[in-house]
């Protein structure tokens, strides 16, 4: 009875011992699982503070950059806003008591000239009036290499009746005509100037009389430093002949 009762201790024993064995096998090897997933969590931790810090320095860069290119664009528009000044001053002292309205905008000088000082209907042969005025623009703008002129031709809604097949053939003829005189007599660089036909498009007022269609009829010259504009910073290289 002893004995039956001993070996069956040593029985259970055994398989206590078998079964506690598997367990901890078992439990070691859950350990050193989640040992190693901590593990890599911890580099992927590591990983991703490393990109975070790259990310921030980046960001720190293009700030700065940012804040430079802020400081340059403030620094061109307050030369530009100085140098617009300056040449609307001259244009003011040069074309007083002249058919000339001066308007400024942001970093652009417009002046105004009225048709009927240029012109003759339907005509693009600048008159006296108009070349006087051309020579005192050649003048100022001479006097310094930092502006370039769009010269912009405008008319009333009548259709012509003249030369020309169209409102917009008669107003860009009129704004060529206007930069073939600055070249040609007022000595003006050719690569500065640019010509724009508007046609009847850009009225300033409705065109309902004779008064407010007069007032629509106009050469405008648009000035604005070269460094906004779409000519070159310097005179470009003559081609070289074939």
């Amino acid at each position: 009875m002893t004995s039956k009762i001993l070996i069956g201790v040593t029985v259970l024993m055994a398989v206590f011992l078998v079964v506690s064995a598997g367990t901890g096998a078992r439990t070691k090897g859950q350990l050193k699982a989640v040992e190693q997933e901590l593990a890599d969590l911890r580099a992927t931790n590591v990983d991703l503070k490393k990109k975070l810090n790259d990310r921030d320095t980046e960001l720190k860069v293009l700030h700065e950059e940012k804040a430079k290119l802020k400081d340059a664009v403030d620094s061109v528009r307050s030369e530009n806003s100085r140098k617009i000044a300056e040449i609307e001053s001259r244009f003011r002292n040069q074309l007083q008591q002249m058919e000339v309205q001066i308007t400024r905008k942001n970093d652009a000088l417009t002046l105004e000239i009225d048709n009927r000082v240029l012109f003759d209907s339907g005509k693009v042969v600048i008159k006296p009036d108009g070349q006087e005025i051309l020579n005192k623009i050649a003048e100022t703008i001479n006097t310094s290499d930092q502006f370039a002129l769009r010269i912009e031709g405008h008319t009333d809604d009548v259709p012509t009746q003249h030369s020309f097949d169209s409102n917009w053939e008669l107003s860009t003829a009129r704004a060529c005509s206007a930069i073939r005189y600055l070249i040609n007599d007022g000595a003006v660089s050719g690569y500065l100037l640019a010509a724009v036909g508007y046609g009847d498009t850009r009225p300033l007022v409705p065109n309902v009389d004779d008064e407010s269609r007069a007032q629509n009829r106009r050469i405008e010259v648009i000035v604005v430093p070269r460094n906004q504009s779409p000519f070159p910073a310097t005179a470009p290289e003559p081609a070289d002949a074939e």
